[in-house]
């Protein structure tokens, strides 16, 4: 029993690019139910836009006398009524024939439209499952695209593109990506794009290659239809993974070259997008202070990162719990710190690159506002930072995989299982009772919660229990050879007297 055990375990490890993602699937299926519409920052504002970006539609969005506002149902608007208020539960007025004029909606071209084009088709009589239906989309798409570059990597770099697409992952994004935030499809375009890039230029055949190149081009525009921040990003990956793999060659010279290009074509799309030139235009937090204060403002840096693990989730009225940010941050550290034991130069050109980035941006964004990092910038705009350092500090002059002992193995499941456990259990309690509520059982007293969902209970647990499981799968493919479970050798045989 315990061989065939063993050789099954060894055979999972194998097939893990199948597993990984429908376990990640069905972890952010019961993510996207465990809060309500208007859950996610600004999503009043992403309401509206999705319902207006068709233009003018009989019961959606009417046209008004100026371009800058647009007629909707006011129940669009009215779903935030929670917000900051985290003791509150997330029952508000619905009032289906209400219409309302606002000019919170993407109007005037802040956002990209793509994003909002897609997500409505979905859109529908009734919001609640309106949005369900968009946050699974969302889901999916993340699931589909990370399941495409683990079909089309080679076996032995797999485990380093699963560990680092879910140590970054949780709680921000867990949430974020199953949601209905523009920045959900900047999370997934980090993910893949990068990786992609590079795997495009190690395909070992044409055919490969031409479906890694769809993959890339597919994440790249992804990016490009969720958010300005996530189009430079999206540039930002293809220049470094042009580095990452660029050598003395005629090839190497002519990936650069498009990869300048479309660098370029990203960043000045990016600046076209009425989010981008607002980053200039902001009003100063505190007009009656000098814009110094750089030295804080450094030191204060580390801070506002491990707040990618931290700080509230929703409308930053979701304060993370103690088991949620220690031992996701950890993982996430410790996956970068392990990562790092091989380095060449392109590695350290491409994390010393990001560093530098993820260090002056966030600097001098708040000392242009004459504030701190942390009073006028979210984590979540960092986010694909972050991930596209664990991914290539993990993938990066490591070709074997993350080649995990069976204890560190072991921590990274128990690490992050809890931590997900944990954030998803608090984002569930802060809307069903409000977090006054100290219970364990989220079925008792309960003030909101869909009429057509399963118990919030097992909702928690289906969505625990498949994130562990695409935890276990993560440090089972990232396992030494010499530590993996395989058949036992057989006992030798005693010498006969």
């Amino acid at each position: 029993m315990k061989t065939r055990l063993a050789r099954l375990a060894a055979g999972l490890g194998g097939r893990s690019w199948l597993v990984y993602p429908l376990l990640l699937l069905i972890a952010f299926s019961s993510w996207s139910i465990s809060s309500p519409p208007g859950s996610s920052p600004d999503e009043d504002f992403h309401l509206v836009s999705i319902w207006c970006a068709q233009g003018q539609r009989e019961g959606f969005c009417y046209f008004t006398s100026s371009s800058a506002t647009r007629t909707v149902p006011a129940d669009l608007i009215h779903t935030t009524c929670y917000a900051f208020h985290p003791n509150k539960a997330a029952v508000c007025p619905t009032n289906p024939i209400e219409l309302y004029e606002t000019s919170r909606g993407n109007f005037v071209g802040y956002y990209p439209n793509g994003f909002y084009l897609l997500m409505s088709v979905f859109a529908g009589a009734s919001i609640e499952q309106s949005v369900v239906a968009m946050r699974l989309l969302n889901s999916l798409v993340f699931a589909l695209c990370l399941g495409g570059l683990l079909y089309l990597t080679p076996p032995s770099r797999r485990a380093n593109y699963i560990l680092g697409s879910l140590v970054t992952l949780v709680p921000l994004g867990m949430f974020t990506v199953a949601s209905i935030n523009p920045s959900s499809w900047a999370i997934t375009s980090a993910t893949v794009l990068w990786a992609s890039g590079v795997e495009f230029v190690h395909a070992p055949n044409r055919r490969r290659r031409i479906a890694l190149g769809a993959l890339c081009a597919a994440a790249f525009v992804i990016g490009l239809s969720a958010r300005a921040d996530a189009a430079a990003y999206a540039g930002l990956a293809v220049v470094l993974a042009w580095l990452a793999t660029a050598k003395l060659a005629r090839r190497t010279l002519w990936f650069g070259a498009v990869g300048g290009v479309v660098c370029v074509g990203a960043v000045v799309w990016a600046a076209s997008l009425g989010s981008f030139a607002g980053l200039f235009n902001l009003p100063l937090a505190r007009p009656e202070e000098l814009p110094s204060g750089w030295w804080q403002r450094l030191q204060d840096l580390p801070g506002f990162y491990i707040g990618a693990f931290s700080r509230g989730l929703g409308w930053l009225d979701t304060p993370m719990r103690f088991a949620t940010w220690v031992p996701a941050s950890i993982a996430y550290f410790g996956a970068i710190f392990w990562g790092v034991r091989r380095v060449r130069w392109r590695k350290a050109v491409c994390m010393s690159l990001l560093l530098v980035l993820g260090t002056v941006v966030p600097i001098v964004l708040a000392t242009a506002r004459h504030a701190l990092i942390s009073e006028v910038l979210q984590q979540r705009y960092f986010l694909p930072l972050m991930i596209m350092m664990a991914m290539i500090a993990l993938a990066e002059d490591n070709p074997d995989g993350p080649e995990l002992g069976r204890a560190q193995a072991w921590v990274v499941v128990l690490a992050l299982t809890i931590a997900n456990a944990n954030a998803l259990h608090t984002n569930l309690r802060r809307y069903i009772t409000g977090l006054d509520g100290k219970w364990f059982n989220l079925n008792i007293n309960m003030q909101w919660w869909w009429s057509w969902a399963p118990p919030p209970m097992v909702v928690f647990g289906v969505g625990a229990a498949a994130f562990m499981g695409a935890v276990a799968v993560a440090a089972l493919t990232g396992l030494r050879e010499r530590d993996a479970p395989g058949p036992e050798a057989p006992a030798p045989r005693r010498a006969l007297l």
